[in-house]
């Protein structure tokens, strides 16, 4: 009897976190599909909507479309997200660059390496590797929003 009491505690406490689990699981792959439907958008500095998109304007809309607020800045994103080492990346989550002098840029990590963006001025959202020479000497961190 106290056996079976046990097992079945267990077994309630751990539905729960595997629910959230699952939850975040689903929640990770809408924010990526929004992000991917933005695909060929067109960059527009301090852009939030369809209608262009600067990097962190993307990532802000991409996160609002699933329910989750983040800052509008690619610097308040840096900030406010929970730093994350890449071996833990997952889809969703952030890469945060440093492209110039105290300039930001942020994409959302899609997996295998990549990420979509809003890269700069005359290119549209796309997606890009981490095995570029050029974003990957500019990777400062990854970041998350999403546990």
């Amino acid at each position: 009897m106290i056996m079976l009491l046990a097992i079945t505690m267990i077994a309630c406490v751990d539905v729960p976190a595997r629910a959230r689990g699952n939850a975040y699981t689903e929640l990770r792959s809408k924010l990526v599909h929004y992000a991917r439907s933005m695909l060929g958008t067109p960059y527009v500095w301090g852009g939030t909507s369809p209608r262009g998109f600067d990097c962190s304007g993307l990532v802000q809309y991409s996160y609002e479309k699933v329910g989750v607020s983040v800052p509008r800045t690619a610097a308040e994103q840096l900030a406010a997200s929970s730093p994350l080492g890449l071996s833990k990346l997952k889809p969703g989550d952030l890469l945060l660059f440093t492209t110039g002098r105290m300039q930001h840029h942020v994409g959302i990590y899609i997996g295998h390496g990549k990420f979509i963006h809003a890269p700069r001025a005359g290119e549209d959202v796309m997606i890009s590797t981490l095995d570029n020479p050029y974003w990957h000497a500019a990777l400062t961190r990854a970041g998350r929003f999403l546990n």
